[in-house]
């Protein structure tokens, strides 16, 4: 989706980076859980 607004390749490869390969952790009831790795 993103090629098709005119991204460019490296500007691509650097969002998968930052979101594929980064530990994330979210809030439940207002705590916040363990830490995970995000993937598909």
């Amino acid at each position: 989706m993103m090629r098709k607004l005119g991204f460019a390749e490296g500007w691509l490869k650097w969002m998968r980076v930052c979101i594929f390969e980064s530990l994330m952790s979210i809030l439940v009831n207002g705590s916040p859980t363990e830490d995970f790795i995000v993937g598909r």
